[in-house]
């Protein structure tokens, strides 16, 4: 159990699953010790390994970071100067660039990804 920003965090719960609460102790152990800090037990740092660091890694992604940037742009309403087609079609690249262009290539893949960015918008 650690206290971050006066909260009460722990890195246990009763679920086989990842918890909300169990990525907040882990995000602010990073945040805060540089991810030299409180460690989680074993078995949980396994979990994480394998299905959470790749998904923060691939949120962290400069093509991701890049996304964002262009949703908050769409979002604004700015004037493209009738070059929306452009900005549509370089939004477009990245998001391919992002997955590596293995989307619609591997049913695995596909599984993991295909929704990323719907549920960016949600």
């Amino acid at each position: 159990t650690v206290i971050y920003n006066d909260k009460r965090l722990t890195a246990y719960n009763d679920s086989e699953k990842i918890t909300a609460s169990q990525i907040e102790y882990y995000m602010s152990a990073q945040d805060s010790l540089k991810g030299s800090g409180a460690e989680l037990p074993s078995d949980i740092t396994s979990a994480f390994t394998t299905f959470f660091t790749p998904v923060l890694n691939k949120y962290k992604d400069s093509f991701m970071q890049r996304e964002l940037f262009f949703k908050l742009v769409a979002g604004e309403n700015m004037n493209l100067h009738g070059k929306e087609a452009r900005f549509n079609a370089i939004r477009d690249i990245n998001k391919n660039q992002f997955t590596g262009y293995y989307l619609g290539h591997d049913a695995n893949f596909d599984a993991l990804y295909a929704t990323w960015f719907d549920v960016l918008e949600a």
